[in-house]
């Protein structure tokens, strides 16, 4: 067994093959290499400085790491184990401008830290975290593997502005371990979009530990080729809306996914309105097998508050809901409005009722009815498509009664956002 002692330690400019135990008792600059074939302790207390690869070679050859082991060039696992045995409570600092944490094996890291203002980590192979994640300004990119962090507190997981979770493939995700009615967050973002940041907040509601995973992918929907963690295959057709779908973002789209089946959670988008090629006013979700997108009708609201280290978003899509997660591709959307040019509210059952499609993805929407004289005869905030052409108005002689049949004016404002939308209406009561 390789034991170090001492407070901090180098590994000199060679490669060290640990064939045999060994004491170290000197201090020496790290220029090299480890590649490991038997077991190495690095004691509480003490720093391992390695300037080139950690390269795990045999089933034998594992870390326990109770100190600190920084590392400035690539992680490299083929130990058929886990690299860093689980009683090992120590940290590995991923020190370089560009490392990949590599190999046949899937690595356990008890607390990893990466280190670099706008460096890159990049997987190679899955790894999973016990206990502290600590993303600093760093890029870590996970390709078509995942990245779990096991730890349910939600300190588990630190950053700073600048680091990001990013994923280039369907199949790459972070996961975290989640307990109930606690809100999460999922730092994704893209160095190819404006603004980069798009993170994205879960809060479960079921009463068991929850793991759910998130990717953020900068591809169109339209040329994005393989399989989802959920089984979905790319594309996922940008055509194939129902009518109340205008337009879907083809700039980028989210994989979230329940990997423990529980559907029941608050999922909550932000962004920069500025950073966007459209103006959304929904999120839809792709359905498998069916294969067409169906608007699932978040709510998107402004934020008044800045968060910290988020970037700089001004609005959030949320939506508390019993989520189906057999598909897991989420994107937004632009909906459309369909206000009828008249109605006829004669008790007779047929569009008795002044009702505008899709009304209700706008919760904070407003309408306001003026008569030929500009007299306001009714006003609803919100309105709920249920006016049956009765008045509402503070004036003594209009309050309460029928109207007459007539070309009334409307004024709709739908949110903050959007623009007002204006027209006439036609009330005629049938004979």
């Amino acid at each position: 067994m390789h034991k170090v002692l001492f407070k901090k330690y180098y590994i000199c400019r060679l490669s060290f093959y640990a064939f045999f135990s060994l004491i170290i008792v000197v201090k020496l600059h790290a220029q090299g290499s480890i590649y490991s074939n038997e077991s190495m302790v690095i004691d509480s207390g003490t720093t391992l400085f390695v300037e080139g690869n950690v390269q795990l070679e045999t089933a034998n050859s594992f870390i326990t790491n109770n100190g600190a082991l920084i590392v400035k060039e690539n992680w490299i696992n083929n130990s058929d184990s886990t690299g860093l045995i689980n009683n090992g409570q120590g940290i590995v600092k991923l020190d370089g401008d560009f490392q990949t944490i590599t190999g046949n094996s899937i690595t356990k890291f008890y607390q990893l830290e990466l280190n670099g203002t706008n460096s890159i980590k990049e997987l190679n192979n899955s790894v999973y975290i016990d206990s502290l994640l600590l993303l600093n300004d760093a890029i870590f990119e996970t390709n078509d593997y995942t990245v779990h962090l096991l730890n349910p507190n939600q300190n588990g997981l630190s950053w700073t502005q600048g680091g990001y979770i990013s994923t280039a493939s369907i199949g790459g995700h972070f996961l975290r371990n989640m307990l109930p009615n606690s809100p999460y967050i999922f730092p994704v973002g893209n160095q190819d979009l404006s603004g980069k940041y798009r993170f994205v907040e879960i809060t479960p509601f079921n009463s068991d530990t929850n793991t759910y995973g998130v990717a953020l992918l900068a591809n169109s929907i339209d040329n994005v080729y393989g399989t989802s963690i959920s089984g979905a295959i790319g594309p996922f057709n940008s055509s194939a809306t129902p009518e109340n779908i205008e337009k879907l973002n083809n700039s980028y789209f989210y994989s979230i996914y329940s990997y423990t089946l529980s559907d029941s959670a608050k999922i909550s988008f932000y962004f920069n309105s500025n950073d966007e090629p459209q103006t959304y006013t929904s999120v839809a979700q792709w359905k498998a097998p069916i294969n067409n997108w169906e608007n699932k009708s978040f709510t998107i609201s402004p934020l008044s508050n800045s968060l910290p280290n988020f970037g700089t978003p001004n609005r959030v899509a949320s939506k508390s809901d019993r989520f189906n997660f057999n598909s897991d591709i989420f994107a937004f959307i632009e909906t459309s409005i369909f206000i009828p040019n008249g109605f006829s509210p004669d008790n007779d059952g047929i569009n008795d009722y002044f009702v505008i499609e899709n009304l209700d993805l706008y919760e904070d929407n407003e309408l306001i009815i003026f008569n030929r004289w500009g007299s306001e005869i009714y006003k609803a905030n919100p309105y709920e498509n249920n006016w049956e052409g009765t008045s509402n108005s503070n004036e003594l002689f209009l309050q309460g009664k029928k109207i007459d049949d007539g070309t009334y004016y409307y004024i709709l404002k739908l949110n903050d956002e959007l623009p007002i939308m204006k027209g006439f209406l036609e009330v005629k009561t049938l004979d």
